[in-house]
């Protein structure tokens, strides 16, 4: 299944009409009928689009009749054609449908030293997470040997504190 037409984006356009005429070519090639089903793929089509470009496209429906798909191949080449060529100035709707840069969360691993004296007080030398005292201890005792190590809840190290 194509993805939705990415706003203001005639490459995606482009896309969604080739991939569309290529799935029809296919099922023409298997001898399956296609000739009655300009009702569903319109209604495909229009699903695909973006918010800007299905209104433009129901602008320009003369009326309430069902078109044939060559008239939508037509409007979405011809919609292809402005966004490559910057004719086509931004239309509101389009304005306010532009991605936003995503944001995205950052975290860093440490891998915690091995050479290092357990934290709970069993005198063995391994991190905490590896400690059998420690996974043997309740939610709330393994919270307060973390507050009085001062060690990060997320990954139990000391380089850092996390706050409760």
């Amino acid at each position: 299944m194509h993805p939705p037409i990415q706003p203001g984006n005639a490459k995606s356009v482009r896309s969604l009409i080739d991939n569309t005429k290529g799935c029809i070519s296919a099922l023409e090639v298997l001898s399956t009928p296609t000739q009655h089903w300009d009702g569903i793929l319109l209604w495909v089509f229009t699903t695909k689009l973006d918010s800007a470009t299905r209104q433009l496209w129901e602008q320009s429906l003369p009326n309430a009749d069902i078109p044939d798909i060559s008239k939508m191949y037509e409007f979405l080449g011809n919609r292809a054609r402005a966004l490559a060529g910057g004719s086509q100035q931004q239309h509101p709707l389009q304005i306010q449908h532009q991605r936003q840069p995503e944001k995205r969360i950052q975290a860093h691993h440490v891998a915690p030293s091995n050479g290092s004296k357990c934290k709970v007080g069993c005198a063995q030398f391994h991190p905490i997470y590896k400690c059998p005292t420690f996974k043997q201890n309740t939610p709330q005792q393994r919270l307060e040997v973390l507050k009085r190590n001062n060690l990060c809840f997320n990954c139990f190290m000391n380089t850092h504190g996390a706050q409760s």
